[in-house]
């Protein structure tokens, strides 16, 4: 008789929220601040990526905190709090941005062509996002992908959440999100190679230009990825200018936690002691 498949791994540090999220509803509320500190810079990051705002994203952290706080105790599962937390960052985030129209992942400037020129010698993932118009790049490709993918995507590459834990993101079973979370990573592939060759709109290859400017492509954005990813099919050139010698989805998961402010973890911690 054939045994069950062994269970997924775990989250790094599932274990110890799960220690505190228990803690919490033994009745010592003093546990909460250390899931706020092991917290706070993930949750800024992820608020700061939707709102941009400085004062925007300090109320809606806020609130998160606030929610997950008045929220822990009745957690059914203490080892899904970061996946939680999250989602209840991102719900906020995008609520607090209802009516002002598109949410992207980027409002940086265009990437300076020299990035995408450099592009083959990409090989530590640590080392090319260190370059924050590398980063930039990836944020833009990633912003291809449509808001719900590539924020998904971003919880589980860059916050490490675990399939299991960004099923009812997805809302599909847990199974089900293993394999969408394998197709995502593989679109962000297509994605961020297609934008080495997009070169800021001004490819180096005149035929791409011309296929681009029949689409009626202007802008990188989600019609870019298939014209490029055509061409390329038929392009010697174009095929080796957009080989990377490290995996798209490594480098994104490089890109650094934005920290949060000490004025806003500050803020945040005094709002936790008065609740």
């Amino acid at each position: 008789m054939s045994s069950a498949p062994p269970p997924p791994p775990a989250r790094p540090g599932a274990a110890r929220d799960a220690e505190l999220v228990a803690a919490i509803q033994a009745g010592d509320a003093a546990a909460f601040a250390e899931l706020y500190e092991r917290w706070v810079d993930r949750v800024h990051d992820v608020v700061h990526r939707i709102c941009w705002d400085p004062d925007v994203t300090a109320d809606v952290v806020q609130d998160v905190f606030i929610r997950a706080w008045k929220g822990v105790g009745r957690l059914e599962d203490p080892h899904a709090f970061g996946g939680w937390l999250l989602r209840i960052g991102r719900n906020v985030a995008l609520n607090s941005r209802r009516g002002a129209g598109r949410v992207v992942l980027t409002g940086e400037p265009e990437v300076r062509t020299r990035v995408e020129d450099a592009a083959p010698s990409w090989s530590d993932p640590h080392a090319a996002v260190a370059d924050g118009e590398i980063a930039e790049l990836l944020w833009d490709a990633a912003a291809a992908l449509g808001e719900r993918d590539a924020q998904v995507l971003d919880l589980h590459l860059r916050h490490g959440l675990a399939p299991a834990e960004l099923a009812e993101e997805l809302g599909i079973n847990r199974n089900a999100a293993n394999q969408a979370l394998h197709r995502m990573k593989q679109r962000l592939g297509a994605a961020v190679r297609a934008r080495v060759l997009w070169r800021g709109g001004e490819p180096r290859c005149a035929e791409l230009a011309r296929a681009l400017a029949a689409a009626g492509v202007t802008r990188f954005e989600a019609d870019a990825v298939p014209v490029i990813n055509r061409h390329v099919t038929t392009c010697d050139d174009c095929d080796e200018r957009q080989r990377l010698s490290v995996q798209p989805a490594a480098m994104f998961s490089a890109i650094p936690v934005l920290a949060a402010p000490l004025a806003l973890r500050t803020r945040v911690a005094a709002a936790l002691t008065d609740a």
